[in-house]
């Protein structure tokens, strides 16, 4: 029946693509009027099929690699940071800035942006992530990447304009505006940190669907935090609730989404399997059905 409705995507993500605009047209004005220096350029960029397998970043990366590649085979990239603005529109008690390792000196960059701003700020070092940034991060290329949170209309028809938080969705575009004028005004670029992504990690497309909503700002979390789960969906029909940690799936360990997405690739569509949490310390088997 959802298939069948209008999903108008308010936060995911007409709320980045607002504000990428926002952005764009602020930075713009203050260079035609000689108010922005300007050591590097600035590309603004709206990418498609980021979900079925980072699409459009990824083939924007390969082909500004094969012109890179052309003249010098080891030549990296010529960025200097790529910020990204995913599901910004629902700030409720902060702002979670991923990728925050991916790079020497972003938290000196983001504290001053913030001075006038005056977010509550969530910064994640984590830089392997599950959506365009990957594309660059992979690449040597620091990234910085902009999210309010997951709730319960994510990937619904209730994702509506009435419940976006305006106000702080346009203070998401001061910081990162601020942040980016920083970048501008650099003589060098900030230095790339490199880590190792988390094993067996794959981005390959999934058979069946559980409604889960993961609760990424929480990093430090053993398992996988829930923020909610999608209504009649496999896992609320299973008794799963906001709160509830999942640290087992199908009689293998759970202690990263990472590990959650190897596990939930490996099940059948309308075969049962247990799922084990942790819910206020105390741990509960459920059995869950996985939908096609």
């Amino acid at each position: 029946k959802k298939k069948e409705k209008i999903h108008p995507g308010a936060d995911d993500n007409a709320s980045g693509i607002a504000i990428l605009l926002e952005i764009a047209q602020f930075l713009a004005d203050l260079k035609k009027r000689g108010l922005l220096k300007m050591n590097f350029d600035v590309l603004f960029a709206a990418w498609s099929g980021e979900e079925i397998g980072l699409v459009g970043s990824g083939h924007y990366v390969r082909e500004l690699e094969k012109k890179v590649k052309a003249d010098d085979d080891n030549a990296s990239l010529p960025l200097v940071a790529y910020l990204n603005l995913d599901m910004v529109g629902r700030y409720d008690e902060k702002l979670t800035l991923h990728g925050v390792g991916s790079g020497e000196g972003w938290l000196p960059i983001i504290e001053k942006a913030n001075v006038p701003v005056g977010l509550n700020l969530n910064p994640q070092k984590d830089s392997h992530l599950p959506t365009d940034t990957t594309s660059f991060y992979s690449r040597g290329v620091p990234i910085l990447s902009a999210f309010t949170g997951l709730h319960k209309d994510y990937h619904s028809p209730t994702d509506t304009a009435d419940k976006l938080n305006y106000e702080a969705a346009a203070d998401c575009g001061k910081l990162l505006a601020r942040v980016t004028m920083q970048l501008l005004q650099r003589d060098e670029p900030i230095p790339y940190n490199s880590s190792l992504a988390p094993k067996n990690r794959s981005r390959s497309r999934l058979s069946v669907y559980l409604g889960t909503i993961p609760d990424y700002s929480q990093s430090d979390v053993k398992g996988v935090l829930l923020s909610g789960v999608a209504k009649g969906g496999p896992a609320d029909k299973a008794g799963l609730l906001g709160g509830d940690i999942i640290i087992g799936l199908a009689g293998k360990k759970v202690e990263n989404v990472y590990d959650y997405t190897d596990v939930i690739g490996e099940l059948k569509p309308k075969k049962s399997a247990t799922i084990e949490i942790s819910r206020k310390g105390e741990k509960l088997q459920l059995e869950i059905v996985p939908a096609a």
